[in-house]
């Protein structure tokens, strides 16, 4: 198209194809014909830039997030997005879009699946499918290699956690370090915190005896942000060595867990660290992290007759029936245990 003139100002106009369709870019108000041209080849240059680029998936899914994402969802959930590129990243490195392969995708999928949960594969493979959708659409690449995915994973019943005589070996080893990241795993161990929540504490939270939670850090952002969801913001009991022990830190830092910055230990630096400690105890448990000691918390709690909805609480779970599906196999087999008591108790 060529400008058009409209009550003495110039209105600039190009046709193009975008999602299957064509589509109609204009803008008007110039006071030339020859910047309304200017902003027509500008505007041909961008789009075609954008349609024709060769992106890397990275590129593709960071594009995707910022045009389609960011101004239709709410921040923390773009921010799960973009969260993803870490594993796209670290999986499919700078491997162009174009070239991915169904088989070369499915590879790339069992690998990160050996080292994560099933959902967490689901969420990885839904949210890469949706961009790689959008780019077909976009005439980017002509085929979805997401197609057929078999998503596999660590099952829920697989879940890493210390049975009892591991956990007693890793409190009484963790309980007396004055590393700052031992102690935040022996806070988790013994709270059942997530590791953004031990993070965030700073010595206002916490007293002989409980233990506020009203913040997180976020890893992503490197700043502190809000709990979870609601119910994750609580107040539990702790036993009083549990405060003695901490107490070994350095109570002027910024952070309880400080790593001498003015910032909190990273996940990194914490998983390094229990892997050092489980090869200490000769606890043969690879798949590990963090998180697994939050599980664990939980599993010492229920096998001893915690009530599930203390637990629930104890752990900030939006509610009961997210601890119940998270931990029904152990809730199964105790089960078990019980109608063997019951049976055993008639038979008297």
């Amino acid at each position: 198209y060529m400008p058009t003139k409209r009550d003495k100002v110039w209105q600039a106009e190009v046709s193009y194809k975008h999602h299957g369709t064509f589509k109609k870019w204009r803008k008007s108000g110039f006071k030339t014909k020859k910047e309304a041209l200017i902003a027509e080849s500008e505007f041909k240059l961008n789009i075609q830039k954008y349609l024709q680029k060769k992106y890397t998936l990275y590129e593709w899914f960071e594009t995707w997030a910022e045009i389609y994402k960011k101004p239709s969802v709410s921040i923390r959930t773009y921010q799960k997005y973009i969260n993803i590129l870490v594993n796209i990243k670290k999986y499919f490195g700078d491997v162009r879009l174009d070239k991915i392969k169904n088989s070369g995708y499915q590879k790339v999928l069992n690998e990160f699946a050996k080292t994560h949960q099933k959902e967490t594969v689901k969420t990885f493979n839904s949210r890469i499918r949706s961009s790689v959708q959008s780019a077909i659409l976009d005439d980017i690449i002509k085929k979805d290699f997401t197609k057929g995915a078999i998503l596999n994973g660590i099952d829920t019943k697989q879940q890493v956690f210390l049975n009892y005589s591991e956990f007693i070996s890793f409190r009484n080893y963790t309980s007396k370090s004055t590393t700052t990241s031992t102690l935040a795993l022996y806070l988790m161990i013994m709270t059942g915190l997530r590791f953004g929540e031990v993070a965030g504490l700073t010595w206002k939270d916490i007293t002989t005896d409980k233990l506020s939670v009203n913040k997180s850090w976020n890893f992503y952002t490197n700043e502190i942000d809000t709990t979870k969801n609601k119910q994750s913001n609580r107040t539990i009991p702790i036993p009083i060595e549990v405060y003695n022990n901490i107490l070994n830190l350095d109570k002027g830092q910024k952070y309880i867990f400080d790593n001498g910055t003015g910032k909190p230990i990273t996940n990194n630096a914490a998983q390094k660290q229990l892997q050092a400690i489980m090869r200490k105890l000769e606890i043969d448990k690879p798949t590990i992290r963090p998180h697994s000691l939050r599980h664990t918390h939980a599993s010492i709690l229920l096998y001893n007759g915690v009530s599930l909805y203390a637990i629930s609480k104890r752990l900030g779970h939006a509610s009961i029936l997210t601890t119940q599906e998270t931990y029904a196999h152990m809730i199964e087999e105790m089960e078990v245990k019980e109608d063997d008591k019951i049976l055993t108790t008639l038979i008297k």
